[in-house]
């Protein structure tokens, strides 16, 4: 019961705000538990944000000249589509979007109703 009532805490931290609070004043920066935990959670989901992204990045930068079959450029082209994928999850996830958990097809359209 204490677990569900502090997750919720967690979960109301309007980290954008407490950022900018702290920024603003700090010396003044006293924040509770709840607003120290949502703030790690913050830095570990924008963390793997930005490794997903240098993996989007490395798949993008790729050298196709060398390239000699289409399985290469098949290779690259689905790496860029993960990775793709990856960091959209993520940043709907950061954005609060609720239905992060649907699955895109292959030509890009959605699978969820």
């Amino acid at each position: 019961m204490a677990d569900d009532r502090f997750s919720q805490a967690v979960a109301s931290v309007d980290v954008l705000d407490l950022c900018g609070r702290i920024i603003a004043h700090p010396e003044r920066a006293m924040v509770s538990l709840a607003a120290k935990v949502a703030l790690a959670h913050s830095v570990e989901r924008l963390w793997e944000v930005c490794l997903e992204s240098e993996l989007l990045v490395r798949a993008l930068a790729m050298p196709t000249e060398a390239f000699t079959s289409e399985e290469q450029f098949a290779v690259r082209d689905h790496a860029i589509e993960t990775q793709a994928a990856k960091v959209a999850h993520l940043m709907a996830a950061l954005r609060g979007d609720t239905n992060t958990n649907k699955q895109e097809t292959e030509d890009g359209s959605s699978d969820a109703k």
